[in-house]
């Protein structure tokens, strides 16, 4: 039987996918101009006066600055797509890779994909955490208020530590259950990003059909980045808890540190 929280997971996914990779295509361009175009009218209003317009896309083309560019868009943008379908591709296989014994790994598909996607993923992981942070804490991120800049310092924060926890179970330990569990959290901290603009697509196309509704403030309008970015941290918080739930209770990470200590 099929859980609602596995089509919910799904459709997160897919959405995820088609974003990450749209993202990784119109970064590519060696100038702003085709992503903000195609960006726009995703997330706002159709009748949004060329101001607001303006306002938005020069934030967004700020990625493209002398000091930002090769990292922010080769470092942050492609890497964080490649690691998130490399996630979600382990999610996937990850229960069914964990329930085979050590000889059936060796012969199972899934396990050479969940190896395979693992091994990127490796790859990717430490110069993304390493950019991140220091363009979080260091050189500062672009600037879009305060609570969409403390919520991404700590998913960053969260994903780097449940990243490096999770492979260090895994090659060091093989603990299953504890790489279960930390790559669960670690994903949910990454996915925080491509389910707000999932939200804040939904936001623009749905809900809101012209920009009367900000009655003409334009701060209002960026509010609805922060009232979004709360819902998917909730929404991924939640999807963490149910999927990592079972693996934090069987992890034992306190049994295992004993055992090392003595």
């Amino acid at each position: 039987m099929i859980k609602p929280t596995s089509i919910f997971l799904g459709l997160i996914a897919a959405w995820t996918v088609f974003w990450c990779i749209e993202r990784m295509y119109l970064y590519s361009y060696p100038t702003p101009e085709a992503m903000v175009k195609a960006t726009i009218p995703n997330y706002m209003p159709s009748d949004a006066p060329d101001d607001w317009k303006g306002a938005l896309a020069g934030t967004m083309s700020l990625m493209y600055d002398a000091d930002r560019e090769f990292m922010s868009r080769v470092v942050h943008v492609q890497l964080s797509g490649v690691m998130a379908i490399c996630c979600l591709i382990n999610l996937y296989t990850g229960d069914d890779v964990a329930k085979l014994s050590v000889e059936g790994r060796m012969t199972s598909m899934k396990a050479s994909i969940h190896r395979f996607t693992g091994r990127i993923f490796q790859s990717c992981v430490i110069p993304w955490s390493l950019y991140l942070n220091y363009i979080l804490f260091v050189h500062g991120m672009i600037n879009f208020g305060p609570i969409v800049d403390s919520l991404d310092k700590v998913a960053s924060v969260v994903a780097t530590i449940a990243f490096g926890a999770g492979l260090r179970f895994i090659i060091h330990s093989k603990n299953v259950k504890a790489h279960k569990f930390c790559m669960v959290v670690g994903s949910a901290a990454l996915f925080v990003i491509p389910v707000q603009r999932l939200y804040w697509f939904l936001v623009m196309k749905v809900m809101i059909s012209s920009v009367e509704v900000f009655n003409g403030n334009l701060m209002n309008y960026f509010m609805t980045i922060d009232a979004t970015f709360v819902l998917a941290v909730v929404t991924v918080s939640t999807l963490g808890y149910v999927y990592a739930k079972d693996s934090y209770a069987d992890a034992k990470f306190k049994k295992m540190y004993m055992k090392k200590i003595a």
